[in-house]
């Protein structure tokens, strides 16, 4: 067999050259496209460094295209390859820069390119280093010296760690007693309200591992519900639930597991939704923080109007009732609403959809003016 007698290969910061068998690296400029560029006035960045929080962007950007900005993303590689802005067509962004979360941390945000941008808004500000999480101005205090401007979200207020940044530039995603303001990005394109399928869809999210004992708790639900003879529902769980491995043996044709989905395919899967169910339990250590954070679940309720099937305990942290909720306490009055929910009125159903489409204007009037606020009032 007779070798090749050149040979070139390519990686996200080599290239790899091979002569005789004889390997030749040369180190990309991966950053040139980054550095050399003019700036226009009225610009953004939008950062999100981790390769999570991916359902907050297309809200995000859209309150800045709403306030005319000009917009550039930089965004982790795993978010860019995961497909999490190709549902969408916005008419305000400029480019769209992807590197892994070492180089945006310790070197994109340090260029001095840095501050010709009018603002600088963190999508994130907090990462996972030796699994404790960091605030990146605290592990990198020069960049704050390197933005003209800044906002950040604050994703994780449950949890006590030094931020390193002003309070008055932070936001939370719904109203928090340790911020003034909340910026709720819950923009999915222009949705509508839809019927209710005739076959009734329910849906969990998870992309990733979940709490094993809520998922549980579901698939039991769900069993006893089928084994009462009510069929025409299916319920879906999206996400790396399918990891678990739990037994659903004899009730696959009402269960189903999609396994882990890019952005682009869980949207259209939300769209088919009826119902979500977010499956938080006030019992379980992990979720008791969304009491105080919110899950990226709300996010896909509130843009696509589905209704909620959720637990009393976090109902009204979420601006949820009776009349845009199926509200439960325990675990058989959870079967009960889902049992309602399989035989619940399109009307009704659509009745349900528009308020919680009205809830979501409110949320995205508010956000909007307090981002505005946050803008214009540098210096406070």
């Amino acid at each position: 067999m007779i070798k090749k007698l050149f040979e070139y290969k390519s990686d996200n910061k080599y290239h790899i050259y091979i002569f005789f068998g004889i390997k030749i690296t040369i180190k990309k400029n991966i950053y040139k496209q980054f550095i050399n560029r003019k700036i226009p006035e009225k610009t953004v960045l939008i950062v999100e460094f981790n390769n999570y929080h991916g359902e907050t962007l297309p809200g995000f950007i859209k309150y800045f295209e709403d306030l005319n900005y000009n917009i550039d993303i930089l965004i982790n590689s795993n978010l860019y390859n995961d497909k999490v802005l190709d549902s969408f067509n916005f008419k305000n962004i400029k480019n769209i820069f992807n590197y892994d979360q070492d180089q945006i941390i310790n070197n994109i945000l340090l260029f001095h390119i840095i501050k010709n941008y009018e603002i600088v808004f963190y999508n994130t500000f907090l990462f996972i280093k030796n699994n404790e999480k960091v605030s990146i101005f605290v592990e990198k205090p020069k960049i704050m010296k390197n933005m003209k401007q800044y906002v950040c979200i604050e994703h994780n207020s449950f949890y006590n760690y030094k931020i390193n940044a002003d309070k008055n530039k932070v936001a939370t995603l719904l109203p928090n007693k340790l911020y003034s303001r909340y910026i709720n990005p819950h923009y999915f394109g222009n949705q509508k309200i839809n019927n209710k399928n005739t076959i009734t869809n329910l849906s969990l999210f998870a992309r990733e591992k979940t709490s094993l004992k809520n998922i549980i708790l579901l698939i039991n639900c769900i069993k006893k519900i089928i084994d009462e003879g009510i069929s025409n529902f299916e319920l879906t769980l999206i996400g790396k639930v399918n990891e678990l491995n739990i037994d659903i043996s004899g009730y696959e044709n009402n269960i189903k597991f999609t396994g882990y989905l890019d952005y682009q395919s869980l949207y259209k899967r939300v769209e088919k939704s009826d119902f979500i169910l977010p499956m938080l339990d006030p019992d379980i250590e992990d979720h008791k923080r969304f009491m105080i954070d919110v899950s990226g679940t709300f996010q896909l309720i509130y843009g696509f109007y589905k209704v909620p099937i959720i637990h009393n305990s976090f109902s009204k942290r979420y601006g949820f009732n009776e009349e845009n909720a199926l509200i439960y306490n325990n675990d058989a009055e959870l079967i009960k609403n889902i049992k309602y929910a399989i035989s619940m009125s399109n009307d009704e159903y659509k009745e349900k959809s528009k308020i919680i489409y009205k809830y979501s204007n409110l949320l995205y009037k508010e956000s909007l003016e307090n981002l505005k606020y946050m803008l214009e009032n540098k210096n406070q």
